[in-house]
């Protein structure tokens, strides 16, 4: 058919136009052909798919003993070995040395512009995966994340910090004690082997903290009350260390002694629960100076403590109930942005069965001080 109009193309204007109408039709086959496979391919070499595979090789005994369904598996990976993929990355906040001329909640494009972007870590992964596999193989705890009491169950007073009703105030509480404590360790870096428990807690303290004051929509709280809880922060921060220090801390220094001060003036004349979330995280950095005084002045122990309490925490506010419609809106929005690491690991959680207990409501008394 195609020759016979080719033949007659050059004679006959209605043959002419029929021969463009079948070629237009052709090329447009083509193309949606075309989208179709290379969809499947991406589908198919995608982290989703994978992770879906993954989920059901070990869920299902009958797949595991399959030697066609590992034999796919092995070649996806081969494949994928093959490709480039980006780096997964992850913005790093600090609430005492991120520069704050253009206040996240007024111009968050411009704050994001200011934020350091790193890709995530390998000692990360290996420390998130580390912690699912012994979650997942711990028959007391099966499937059931901790917000960090398992990483400071041997401190009682690092214990307190971590019973909280508010996930946002524990977070940022850890957050400024892990700053002081790398601000006072600066002068004496820990050895090799310790050097990766600080990448761990250092990287995931500033992450967690980005996530509340970026975005709370992802966090298992009330957006509003995470809000709440980081605005009340920020401003006992700009009075305790000054206007300079608060907007500008790259150059006029973040007032760490200032804040550090915070702790020696209460002693021990409140309780940890009666406190700010700024008294907190001073008396948290505090107290993790002492720890390690007590251990002889090195910090390898408390770097530990602390690189599991924030893969604890990161865990902890990963998994989203099904039911729960802000925070899966929240985490489809950020997919269409391409995707953030904590959405990844929404997604790891969701296909593994990974969940928490359900958030009890911000008590009263928590809502009343911020």
């Amino acid at each position: 058919m195609a020759r016979c109009l080719l033949k007659r193309v050059a004679n006959s204007p209605s043959v002419f136009f029929s021969t463009i109408d079948l070629s237009i039709t052709f090329l447009l086959f083509l193309v949606l052909v075309y989208e179709q496979v290379w969809e499947l391919v991406v589908f198919l070499f995608s982290n989703w798919f994978l992770v879906s595979l993954l989920h059901g090789y070990g869920t299902t005994v009958k797949l595991r003993l399959s030697a066609t369904f590992c034999w796919a598996v092995r070649q996806i990976l081969w494949v994928r070995s093959k490709m480039s993929h980006p780096d997964l990355t992850v913005k790093q906040f600090s609430a005492l040395r991120s520069c704050r001329l253009w206040p996240p909640m007024i111009l968050p494009a411009l704050s994001l512009m200011t934020l350091s972007t790193v890709a995530v870590p390998k000692k990360v992964k290996h420390s998130i995966a580390d912690y699912l596999f012994t979650t997942a193989t711990t028959t007391s705890r099966r499937g059931l994340v901790s917000n960090g009491k398992l990483a400071v169950a041997g401190h009682r007073e690092l214990r307190r910090a971590c019973e909280s009703e508010s996930v946002a105030e524990v977070i940022l509480a850890w957050h400024v004690a892990t700053c002081l404590f790398e601000e006072s360790k600066r002068e004496c870096p820990p050895p090799p082997a310790s050097r990766r428990d600080m990448i761990v807690a250092t990287t995931l303290s500033k992450y967690c903290a980005y996530l509340v004051a970026v975005q709370p929509e992802l966090l298992p709280e009330n957006q509003e009350s995470t809000e709440r809880v980081f605005q009340a922060m920020e401003e006992e921060l700009r009075r305790t260390v000054g206007f300079w220090s608060y907007y500008l801390p790259a150059v006029a220094g973040g007032g760490h002694e200032q804040i550090l001060s915070l702790a020696e003036k209460l002693g021990q004349a409140l309780e940890l629960v009666e406190m700010s979330t700024l008294q907190k995280g001073a008396s948290l950095g505090r107290a993790l100076e002492d720890e390690a005084n007590c251990a002889g002045g090195a910090p390898e122990g408390m770097w530990k403590v602390l690189a599991d309490l924030w893969v604890q925490l990161l865990m902890y506010v990963a998994p989203t109930a099904l039911d729960d419609r802000e925070r899966v809106m929240g985490h489809a929005k950020v997919l269409q942005e391409g995707g953030g690491f904590l959405t990844v690991l929404w997604a790891l959680a969701t296909h593994t069965g990974i969940r928490r207990a359900a958030p009890p409501p911000v008590a009263v008394d928590i809502m009343e001080r911020v």
